[in-house]
């Protein structure tokens, strides 16, 4: 498939079939981004929120209360939920995303779930692509919800505007939460099933924790204690992301420094992707690479150090 088969205009107008086959090409191809200048200056238009947290805290649960309080709010939304891989299909094994399906009718609201593909971080390697199509569609709230991987899920601050880490009592030690790595880069905490007993010694324990991180001028993070069952506290969160939403577009007017990152990130992996591309061309069509291998079965080379021959005879060929 090639990019000349998604159709831009359509996507751009929101039309939702052509954005279903777009996401589709993108998710196809495993590449992080689109091509097309007509993209351009609408593709970050949106609000991109990041869920991710352990599984079994609710996710899923809560992007659907979300949704309803957006669309409340008179805005439109786009879900991209990243579900396991099928190991027979290939595609996505859908988590618990039926309560979502309520929305499936209604134009102002478009929710996908994509296969992560055995990608590391939580999050599809296609994801990317998929946020910018959205947002380019005139999607103003972007949601992706990562599969649940822990530590891993870190990478979803690289993709999204605010990391929304889920979490909830009886998980065991609250410092084990600190040392997965969510703690960094989460900008509001949420402490979901707040109905069940150690709700209100977690809240204490994360606006402890979360205090030395008050720098001037930079985000301090946020601790909402909520119910994503009954609906208590989400208009908490919905004030949290607010907040987040505004100083996000504040920030951007200033170059936003976290924002600047993910474009870095962005351009970076585009990059590797394209010089990939050109490797496996030229080591296609001599015959050193397998003459590489033969040497490191042998045992007279480290793959290291065949890596660095290759990569150095590709640059004096360049």
């Amino acid at each position: 498939m090639t990019n000349e088969e998604i159709d831009y205009d359509a996507v751009l107008k929101g039309d939702r079939r052509s954005l279903a086959k777009a996401i589709s090409i993108v998710e196809d191809r495993g590449i992080y981004g689109t091509s097309s200048p007509k993209i351009g200056e609408m593709m970050r238009r949106a609000f991109v929120i990041g869920i991710t947290g352990p599984l079994g805290t609710g996710k899923s649960t809560l992007v659907d209360k979300l949704i309803d309080a957006y669309l409340g709010k008179g805005r439109t939304v786009g879900v991209l939920a990243i579900d396991p891989t099928s190991p027979i299909t290939g595609g996505a094994l859908l988590g618990d995303r039926l309560r979502m399906t309520r929305h499936s009718l209604n134009k102002d609201v478009f929710i996908r779930s994509m296969a992560s593909r055995g990608e590391h971080g939580g999050l599809a390697k296609s994801t990317r692509g998929a946020v910018s199509l959205l947002s380019a569609s005139g999607k103003d709230i972007v949601i992706v919800e990562t599969i649940g991987a822990g530590q891993s899920d870190v990478e979803v601050m690289n993709l999204t505007d605010v990391v929304v880490v889920v979490t909830m009592p009886g998980l065991g030690d609250e410092i084990q939460t600190s040392k997965a790595g969510l703690m960094e880069v989460g900008d509001i905490f949420v402490i979901n099933k707040s109905d069940l007993g150690g709700a209100d010694r977690m809240m204490i324990y994360f606006t402890e924790f979360l205090r030395g991180k008050n720098d001037s001028g930079r985000w301090l993070p946020r601790v909402v204690k909520l119910s994503s069952v009954t609906g208590e506290g989400i208009s908490d969160l919905l004030m949290a992301l607010n907040s987040r939403e505004e100083f996000v577009r504040e920030k951007k007017t200033r170059r936003f420094q976290r924002k600047r990152e993910n474009i870095q990130d962005e351009i970076i992996n585009l990059v590797a992707i394209e010089l990939k591309k050109i490797v496996l061309e030229k080591l296609s069509q001599s015959q050193d690479l397998g003459k590489f291998i033969d040497l490191v079965e042998q045992g007279q080379l480290d793959s290291l150090r065949a890596a660095q021959e290759i990569s150095a005879r590709l640059i004096r060929e360049s």
